[in-house]
């Protein structure tokens, strides 16, 4: 039996460390690993994670646990172990981990609120513009103004929010500087759960309560007497069991008539919890498993014995675009649920998830399936992972997030679109769900599936080295042709055509012509939102950038703005030049709502309709667009890369790809295998029915080796050019990555850190004979976008063979990293095997 007199906590906050407290002996039987505990830090009082309880420690003066909050764990020995992993792996405190792998808005928070002092508001009284009316400027930190402006609106604002919009140096510290000289009040305040179970009180028909003669007798009462009552006494008799909103719906306002019958004893009234249902408004219908493919088959029966014989199994199925991998999917998940295991499918976006959702529903029913991802409302996502945690479903759908799906035997994990780049979290826990699903698998010996028609190169490397064991689809199903990619090379459509800001070539606008005659379908692809890129002054050549981040303002037709698609700034498109103050702004350059323009003047007939980050902003919008689409209600589709992903739309005859160019120029390595994979991919989604399907890619480099191995649908062509360059440039698969991200609001400051840890970092290169042999550094230098919301960017690229040396290093930096950059006004992040590199 375990001692329970100290427990390990984890803080649900960003902090390295863990703490140790004091277990009262009226909580010592209700405490478990894997419960959350209130706790005081400091002067708060916070939500922490119960790790575990150390009896071979000793430690003095420790607080007490104040409190208990769950009554069942939130998660197992077993989960914390990969929890451990994680935490280890991407240098994120445990609690963080924890934190993301659990659903939003079921901690207790202490929120710092700041509020305006009396001498504060008597500073602030006295400011005439910038400046105080009498000299108090000295006393004063600047930026006084602004701080003391936010904040004087007397509700408070929360520390956190204040500290996002202040771009002066070391803001915290600034705001504790005013509350000690008595302009600012602090205060703590304890802010609940927003997410909890939901109820809804439900009528239930009293069996016993009446025999059927008096049953009989009742009803003819009532139904001379009180009518309505009689009909839904009825009502709920027939049904048994009735919720208030379906009585509301079917009778208007139910409840005097509710309440009568209960005195009468008819029937009874409960509050009973409910589930939030994010599959409403999904329609389905039960399928019939297709025949297998003869390949198909050989593909399944290798699957089935990795997942028969209970050892840790990977797979990489490269299969073409149309080939039936999901199928597959769903015939290995049948055999794990056979054998009473769980599955976890993992999704790139969230666009995707409504027609695999539909495809899984109609094999396995709508009770066995929940879904997981940001796209679901926060207590939405909290009913689909309590069902999990229950054991009431066996197979968890959903984006990177979903990897953390709390099941206790899992049988099987499936990474569709493997390759696909999203499946990187880009800020806190860095983490790739990818590389999670093998780590996941392997402490769980379960099967993995990584599946795509373009791998990644590491994937394909792996698979070639023996850790993934491979597997192919080389054929669409029913052996229908890949469709035919004709390149036009844009350098001569400029030089043959009169028109400034050419869209569409002179083929392409033709072949959409042909294909709106035949009735068909049309899907046109740009990796850019927007109406144009960005907005120049015809007479200085002023370009509009944003005042947050190193980049152009992006014009938008909606209330003719301009947009930062960063920070979310944004402005109206201005008359004069802020520069020369003369007339003359235009937009240049081209995205998603500028071809959206085009198409409508050339093609008024048609039905258009764009999808992309503006057009799916709201909730079960990526449906609504998909399912207008399949319907044949949208003639010309419109979008960025969510279209070009997995999406089975059998009625695509024409695929436009407007500029290839677009991921070719990204300061990037991968900026090759990128181009090849969306190329290949948005290519994929035509001529999936019985008609032969037809692509045209514009480019303006059009002999380069990604876009004509894409032109071929040839993967393996590609990986040998692209190989060889990796291999040259030891980038991955020949090494490991993990870079150092400093950010400021001080250039200089930002700059002085960047250049003191980059010589740190050379110096404990030279010092150890082994990290001077395995390891090498780049930088640092500014990041590509020196500038990101308000702060100052630096990075420094740490590259090596081994990846327990690389990780030794970077644990020695980042122990002396805090030590220089106190004062400074930076922060440092760690990205481990870094995927953008912006």
């Amino acid at each position: 039996m375990e001692d329970k007199g100290l427990v390990e906590v984890a803080p649900s906050l960003p902090l390295s460390k863990t703490f140790y407290y004091q277990v009262p002996e009226d909580l010592k039987d209700n405490l478990e690993i894997g419960k959350r505990v209130l706790v005081p830090l400091g002067k708060r009082r916070i939500t922490g994670y119960v790790l575990g309880f150390p009896s071979e420690i000793e430690i003095k003066d420790t607080k007490d646990v104040l409190d208990v909050l769950d009554d069942l764990p939130l998660f197992r020995r077993e989960e914390l172990i990969f929890y451990r992993w994680v935490s280890s792996y991407y240098f994120s405190p445990i609690g963080e981990v924890i934190k993301t792998a659990l659903p939003k808005g079921i901690n207790i928070e202490t929120l710092q609120i700041l509020s305006l002092a009396e001498k504060g508001a008597n500073i602030l009284a006295s400011y005439n513009g910038d400046s105080p009316v009498y000299p108090v400027r000295d006393a004063v930190p600047n930026g006084t103004y602004r701080i003391l402006k936010e904040i004087s609106g007397g509700k408070g604002v929360t520390l956190r929010h204040l500290i996002k919009r202040l771009t002066v140096n070391n803001p915290r510290s600034l705001l504790f500087k005013l509350r000690d000289e008595g302009l600012v009040n602090i205060e703590f305040k304890q802010k609940g759960r927003l997410i909890k179970p939901k109820t809804e009180r439900f009528v239930r028909y009293e069996r016993d309560s009446l025999s059927k003669q008096d049953f009989t007798s009742s009803m003819d009462i009532l139904k001379k007497k009180a009518p309505k009552q009689a009909a839904i006494f009825k009502f709920v008799r027939d049904k048994e069991k009735v919720s208030f909103r379906m009585l509301k719906k079917e009778f208007g306002n139910s409840s005097g008539s509710v309440k009568r019958l209960k005195e009468k004893e008819l029937i009874s009234v409960s509050y009973e919890e409910v589930y939030r249902d994010p599959f409403a408004g999904y329609a389905y219908n039960k399928d019939t498993p297709p025949r297998l493919m003869k390949r198909q088959q050989e593909v399944l029966n290798r699957i089935i014995k990795g997942i028969n014989s209970g050892r840790f199994s990977p797979f990489l199925l490269h299969g073409v675009t149309g080939s039936g991998k999901t199928e597959i999917y769903l015939r290995s998940i049948e055999d794990v649920i056979r054998l009473g295991k769980e599955a976890i499918v993992l999704v790139p976006e969230i666009s995707l998830t409504p027609q695999l959702v539909s495809r899984f529903r109609s094999r396995f029913g709508n009770n066995n399936i929940a879904l997981l991802h940001s796209g679901l409302s926060e207590g939405e996502r909290y009913d689909e992972w309590r069902r999990i945690k229950k054991g009431e479903v066996n197979i968890a759908i959903g984006v990177r997030s979903a990897i953390f799906a709390p099941f206790e035997n899992l049988g099987i994990i499936i990474v569709d679109e493997e390759h696909e780049t999203s499946y990187k979290q880009e800020d806190k826990l860095r983490y790739s769900a990818r590389d999670l699903a093998m780590v996941r698998g392997k402490l769980a010996k379960a099967a993995v599936i990584m599946g795509s028609a373009t791998p990644s190169l590491e994937s394909y490397y792996n698979s070639k080295t023996g850790k993934l064991t491979p597997l192919s689809l080389p054929e669409r199903i029913e052996n229908r042709p890949l469709p035919l990619v004709e390149v036009v090379d844009m350098r001569d459509e400029v030089k043959e055509s009169s028109r400034k800001g050419l869209i569409f070539s002179k083929r392409l606008e033709k072949a959409i012509k042909e294909t709106l005659a035949k009735e068909e379908q049309v899907l046109l692809f740009l990796n850019r939102r927007g109406l144009a890129t960005f907005a120049i002054c015809e007479e200085c050549g002023l370009i509009i950038k944003c005042p947050n981040c190193s980049v152009s303002l992006v014009h938008h037709l909606k209330g003719d703005a301009l947009h930062c698609h960063y920070c979310d700034y944004s402005r109206r498109m201005p008359d004069l030049c802020s520069g020369c103050r003369k007339p003359g702004v235009r937009s240049f350059g081209l995205g998603t709502q500028g071809v959206e323009e085009e198409v409508k003047r050339l093609f008024p007939y048609a039905r258009v309709a764009r999808m992309d980050r503006d057009t799916t902003a709201r909730k079960r919008s990526h449906y609504r667009i998909l399912e207008k689409f399949e319907a044949g209600e949208i003639d010309i589709l419109i979008g960025t890369q969510m279209i070009a992903k997995g999406h089975d739309l059998p009625k695509i005859t024409l695929v436009g790809v407007i500029s290839a160019d677009t991921s070719l120029g990204f300061p990037d390595f991968r900026a090759g295998e990128r181009t090849f994979q969306i190329l290949t991919q948005v290519a994929g989604r035509a001529g999936r029915g019985i008609l032969l399907g037809k692509v045209i890619v514009q480019t303006f480099n059009p002999e380069h080796y990604s876009i004509q191995q894409a032109r071929l649908h040839d993967f393996t062509n590609f990986y040998k050019e692209e190989i060889v360059f990796r291999r040259e440039l030891n980038y991955p698969p020949f090494c490991r990555l993990i870079n150092f991200r400093i950010s400021g609001n001080s250039k200089k400051n930002t700059e002085e850190y960047a250049e003191d840890l980059g010589e740190f970092s050379k110096y404990l290169l030279e010092k150890n004979s082994n990290y001077h042999k395995y390891i090498e550094i780049l930088g640092p230098v500014t990041a590509p976008l020196e500038k990101l919301r308000g702060k100052y960017r630096w990075q420094m690229l740490i590259k090596g063979k081994k990846s327990n040396l690389l990780h030794s290093f970077a644990r020695q930096v980042m122990q002396e990293a805090p030590l220089r950059i106190k004062g400074r006004g930076v922060a440092l992040s760690v990205d481990v095997d870094p995927i953008n590199m912006l």
